[in-house]
């Protein structure tokens, strides 16, 4: 089961409202803000307004949010409150990295167009930037709290390790089984690259980024994450996969030795 905490200032309320009005548009705006206000763990609107500033870390309430607006005649599952979270988190880590994006971090390597030239500088920004509206998208806030399912029990570590890659965590966070609070089918599902750093951003992970042999940009980051954690999950999740993927890795570091993490990177 999804469970999420979020850190709540005026940025962070906005955020939430305009999510809540792209997944309850049907509901009007005076009953989404106080069911939020319930969402958050206050007793009304006004008592969240007055208590703003300085309030910190809130945890999401479903069932408080679902029940206010039952009382008045709507239907209000979890993920209505939790995909307005998600999408609110994701825009907070964008702001922190603006290198964020649905495919990962970073621009990357230009690519060719498909009359075969390669792209322009501005063509590659341009194509970036889509990116990072793609990340935007309401949508992708379930991905987000696929993989925040997934990483709420990896433990943290003193050192961002090297078998930590986003790629493979996002493998794994798309074959996690969880639900939604109420019990709704939240996973196995897709989860693309920029979600998973979204969710382990949120929960408190430091990252390093990485560049190819060429200087480019890498789009997959690693992470302060426990890596026998790691593999205890994606064993569970993918037995055979994950085994092979285990085994391949040890043969490569056994081949390439100091080399190997470039390698990996190219």
């Amino acid at each position: 089961m999804v469970e999420l905490d979020i850190t709540l200032n005026p940025v962070t309320l906005e955020r939430l409202k305009a999510g809540l009005r792209q997944t309850a548009p049907e509901i009007k705006s005076s009953h989404r803000v106080e069911a939020l206000a319930r969402g958050l763990g206050f007793h009304s609107n006004a008592e969240l307004r007055a208590r703003i500033d300085g309030c910190g870390s809130r945890r999401i309430d479903p069932e408080s949010f679902g029940r206010y607006l039952a009382e008045r005649g709507f239907d209000a599952p979890a993920s209505m409150l939790l995909r307005a979270a998600g999408h609110a988190i994701t825009l907070t880590a964008m702001d922190r990295d603006d290198r964020l994006h649905k495919w990962g971090w970073g621009f990357g390597r230009p690519e060719r167009r498909t009359d075969g030239r390669w792209e322009t500088p501005y063509e590659h920004y341009d194509r970036v930037q889509a990116y990072c509206e793609e990340l935007k998208d309401i949508a992708v806030a379930d991905h987000v709290l696929r993989a925040l399912a997934m990483l709420a029990s990896v433990p943290a570590t003193k050192t961002i390790r090297p078998d930590t890659d986003s790629y493979r965590l996002k493998h794994i966070a798309e074959n996690f089984a969880c639900t939604f609070p109420d019990g709704a089918p939240l996973g196995p599902d897709y989860v693309a690259n920029g979600p998973l750093i979204v969710a382990a951003v949120h929960l408190g992970f430091r990252y390093r980024t990485a560049h190819d042999r060429d200087g480019n940009e890498w789009p997959n980051v690693t992470f302060n994450m426990s890596q026998s954690h790691l593999l205890e999950l994606d064993i569970a999740c993918r037995p055979n996969g994950a085994r092979a993927q285990d085994r391949r890795r040890k043969q490569e570091a056994r081949k390439y030795g100091s080399l190997w993490p470039q390698i990996r990177a190219a």
